[in-house]
């Protein structure tokens, strides 16, 4: 495996949506089958996240995205280009993308480079690729691939920087230390792996479950030596 380095950015929020604790879908909700309704009770068991329960609403939680997105990614990137540089034409991924705003920045700030959004969700890849196909001057630049993080359908060494974000604290275990591994596998020699997460080790107000974002990463480092 390839040396690469890691930089957490530990990222302090008032309110961690993501790690509250789980709430599962109204089953009686208009339109919904009790087929659709076990399925999403069945998808969120197995995640922390689900786009349509963090505020109840698909639309609006694509909207909380965007605007998180701006209202924090564009410092969050200038201290990434500032401790670790984002080189000329440099091959992202974008693990966990979203509604793709992220991205959307990302290729703004840094002109010249191109970006892979993943994400598991397919209803989340189709707004990536609206929001991101919206945008004529970043046609090339980018592509939306649908696929877990434990499992990225990319190349080994293939990657210059692989970014994270808000997505960890969602998965169990055994998943994250597979994500890990597998951001790990598709960087290239001298590749940087940027993970943005909530600390509440930092926050005066508890959350549950807990997420020092240290201890999170801690165990499944070894196995990128």
């Amino acid at each position: 495996m390839s040396a690469f380095q890691i930089l957490l950015l530990v990222i302090v929020r008032c309110v961690a949506q993501g790690a509250r604790a789980l709430q599962l879908p109204n089953t009686t909700a208009p339109g919904r089958t009790a087929a659709e309704a076990a399925t999403r009770i069945a998808a969120a068991l197995s995640s922390s996240y689900d786009p349509e329960l963090v505020i109840g609403d698909f639309d609006a939680e694509v909207s909380r995205l965007a605007s998180q997105a701006h209202l924090a990614f564009p410092a969050e990137l200038a201290v990434v280009s500032r401790i670790c540089g984002v080189r000329a034409r440099a091959r992202v991924v974008d693990v966990g993308c979203g509604s793709g705003h992220v991205a959307r920045i990302f290729l703004k700030m840094h002109a010249s480079t191109h970006v892979t959004c993943i994400d598991w969700d397919a209803r989340m890849v189709r707004v990536a690729r609206e929001t991101l196909g919206a945008d004529r001057t970043l046609a090339g630049r980018w592509r939306v691939l649908t696929a877990p993080a434990a499992a990225l359908p990319l190349r080994a060494q293939s990657m210059a920087l692989a970014v994270v974000r808000y997505t960890l604290q969602h998965m169990g275990p055994h998943d994250r230390r597979e994500a890990v591994c597998e951001m790990a596998r598709v960087l290239s020699p001298g590749g940087v792996l940027v993970a943005i997460d909530v600390d509440d080790s930092a926050l005066p107000l508890r959350v549950h479950p807990p997420i020092p974002l240290l201890a999170l990463l801690g165990p499944h480092l070894e196995a990128l030596q």
